[in-house]
């Protein structure tokens, strides 16, 4: 079928970009800060060059090289983006 040719193209191309970028660069993290009701989601760690804000709730921030490295997303809990599971390591 079709879509299922096109599915797997997509996931070809997700794995080939995907291939290319450190391990190191592909960890998710995300903190929550209670206090301040801001759930912060590190996706690299490459240093900030900009920063940009999407809306009142929402900032992203740029490497250099133009990729993502960070989403802050204010008023989190009061925006309805918690509960989120928490889990503790075994």
């Amino acid at each position: 079928m079709l879509e299922d040719r096109y599915a797997e193209e997509q996931s070809k191309t997700l794995f080939q970009l995907r291939s290319d970028v450190p391990l190191e660069d592909q960890i998710m993290k995300s903190t929550y800060f209670e206090d301040d009701d801001i759930l912060q989601i590190r996706v690299s760690d490459k240093p900030i060059a900009r920063e940009e804000s999407q809306s009142w709730h929402t900032n992203i921030s740029y490497a250099e090289d133009g990729s993502i490295v960070e989403i802050v997303l204010l008023d989190a809990k009061k925006e309805g983006l918690l509960p989120v599971e928490h889990r503790k390591a075994a």
